[in-house]
């Protein structure tokens, strides 16, 4: 096991199976749990340790009863900091997030969820919120004002600006209309400063293709 603060970090986990919703380490995740299995999944939580590790399926949907192979192997393990329970049918809840892991087997259960083994070994600089010294904050947020700007969205500014870069980065990349693929491919870069390079240079590229003239954009 890896140790967070006062934590254990389990080697087994419930996953929960989203596409699109990526969580990353110092992120914070809000989600409604409405799907019977996974309101059993959260209550079982809640009862033990508040773990759920996050995952996307690589077809975009959730085709997790035939197995592991049809969902992405690297995803982030979450504990539910604060929970609503809005009646008996569904749940607000919102995952902060620990660290990445690496799938490495299904663990056999008669729960309609998931279940497996994960390695948190590839991640350990994860636990530690350890900025990127050749990170430039204002080129970056110039960025994202631009590319919020082009896609309609309005950011809280004067909040974003005193995110430390970890918690800047998952900000970011979960409120960004980006696709799956390219979100899970964020989460797999190795570090703080690959994530920010690549989550900077697509956002670059689609506003350079933004700007130029509709029979330019797809040649």
């Amino acid at each position: 096991m890896v140790t967070k603060y006062s934590f254990d970090l389990p080697s087994s986990i419930p996953i929960f199976p989203l596409s699109g919703a990526l969580l990353f380490p110092f992120g914070r995740l809000p989600l409604n749990i409405f799907e019977p299995r996974y309101i059993a999944m959260i209550d079982m939580a809640l009862a033990n340790d508040r773990f759920v590790g996050m995952i996307q399926p690589k077809t975009g949907e959730d085709d997790l009863g035939r197995g592991y192979p049809y969902m992405y192997d690297i995803g982030c393990l979450g504990r539910i900091s604060t929970f609503v329970e809005n009646d008996i049918d569904q749940y607000s809840i919102i995952l902060s997030g620990y660290s990445r892991f690496k799938i490495v087997e299904e663990v056999p259960s008669l729960n309609k969820w998931k279940t497996v083994i994960v390695d948190y070994s590839s991640f350990v600089n994860d636990l530690e919120n350890i900025g990127s010294q050749s990170f430039s904050r204002e080129s970056f947020l110039r960025i994202v004002q631009e590319y919020f700007l082009i896609h309609g969205m309005a950011g809280p500014w004067d909040s974003i600006r005193e995110l430390d870069v970890a918690t800047l980065i998952a900000f970011i990349v979960m409120e960004v209309p980006f696709s799956p693929h390219e979100k899970q491919a964020i989460l797999e870069c190795e570090s703080i400063t690959e994530q920010s390079l690549m989550l900077q240079s697509l956002m670059e590229m689609e506003i350079y293709q933004k700007g130029k003239p509709e029979s330019e954009r797809h040649h």
